[in-house]
């Protein structure tokens, strides 16, 4: 993908293994975003070394798009690097990152580049409210935030939610500062905007659990809370 810039909205999906889903997630932020009245966008699809059809179907949407969505595959594996080799390719005044099933009512997307625009905080992050979502889960949610604030003075009650927003300062950050390769690098990125003294602000959002049946989440709940617990030990004992 060739440097994209200088735009003013990008809204980034990483995706793995999304090829059974991907067409009719980008028709919802279609639906949105084409009737925007904002003079540039631009959605990207981050392709996360995917080993299913994403690659075929994610460049055929890009190629019929008349440049509404661009293409983007990262050969190296992870969340984290996902995103950071696709700002890195971008120059835009705000960025946003949301799950490839769009766990959200895709119109409530826009709201959050209000802060950002209005000059209220750096980084936007996702408040899940409602849907229902499984105990351990939810568990898990209220214990991050614990250990956040404990460690890192963190005030953000949902750091793993699905989506989040920044201007160039925070994606600036997630580049130059933030080493976590997979789904942490959402920990870590708040946690490195908040050594940067930069402002964080949460939005809430109302949450869809599983919009798709064919994305059923394979997540291991208590490896992610051992990995979790260890990668914020890393991060506090960073410089």
């Amino acid at each position: 993908m060739d440097k994209i810039g200088p735009i003013d909205y990008v809204i980034i999906i990483p995706l793995y293994n999304d090829a059974k889903i991907l067409r009719n997630s980008v028709d919802l932020l279609l639906g949105v975003f084409d009737s925007w009245d904002k003079k540039s966008w631009r959605i990207i699809l981050a392709d996360n070394c995917s080993s299913d059809a994403t690659e075929t179907i994610g460049r055929e949407i890009a190629q019929r798009s008349n440049g509404r969505i661009s293409y983007f595959y990262v050969p190296q594996a992870g969340k984290g690097n996902a995103l950071r080799e696709t700002i890195k390719k971008i120059n835009s005044k705000f960025y946003l990152y949301v799950d490839s099933d769009i766990p959200l009512p895709p119109e409530g997307i826009i709201n959050f580049f209000n802060p950002l625009e209005d000059g209220e905080a750096d980084l936007i992050v996702g408040k899940r409210i409602g849907g229902r979502r499984p105990w351990h889960r939810r568990l898990l949610t209220i214990c991050l935030a614990k250990i956040l604030y404990i460690f890192f003075g963190l005030k953000v009650r949902d750091a793993l939610s699905g989506i989040k927003a920044m201007n160039k300062k925070a994606s600036d950050i997630m580049i130059e500062r933030c080493r976590e390769n997979g789904f942490f690098i959402d920990g870590e990125l708040l946690t490195q905007t908040k050594r940067a003294g930069l402002r964080i602000k949460e939005v809430p959002m109302q949450w869809i659990e599983q919009r798709y049946n064919e994305r059923k989440s394979s997540v291991k709940m208590v490896s992610v809370s051992v990995k979790a617990l260890w990668t914020l030990m890393k991060i506090f004992y960073r410089d």
